[in-house]
């Protein structure tokens, strides 16, 4: 079973695109707390490259923005790359099934006022659902 449950905090504002097929897909940073404090006192924290598509990404990029805090449900990927140089990297991506809002930055402006109509443009990367 392949199952992932992460909350925390967007590092920055989620990147809006589209497949080739124009299939939109919305790719946002996660920034999750580890359980204990380190010797400064302070909580290290993990981040997590979260992938939404569809009718998903189209409402995270409407209603989310950098420091809100989400719940994110969804499972993980892992899949091998070449760059440019032709060199092989290896990418985790938790693609996200649902999306909880548990809140909006501290001392943000309200959510309607940041929303902004995304320019759509195509990426190389295919939704893991055409291979099905």
């Amino acid at each position: 079973m392949n199952k992932v449950i992460l909350i925390g905090r967007l590092t920055r504002d989620p990147e809006y695109s589209a497949t080739e097929d124009w299939t939109p897909v919305c790719t946002f940073t996660l920034a999750v707390p580890r359980e204990y404090k380190d010797a400064e006192g302070k909580r290290p924290a993990d981040f997590f490259r979260i992938v939404a598509w569809r009718d998903l990404a189209d409402t995270v990029q409407k209603h989310c923005h950098r420091g809100d805090r989400l719940a994110v449900y969804g499972s993980a990927q892992i899949y091998t790359r070449e760059n440019e140089d032709g060199e092989k990297f290896t990418r985790l991506n938790i693609v996200a099934a649902k999306i909880s809002f548990l809140g909006k930055a501290a001392g943000g402006p309200p959510q309607l006022e940041r929303a902004s109509k995304p320019k759509m443009e195509p990426i190389m990367e295919r939704s893991p659902f055409d291979e099905v």
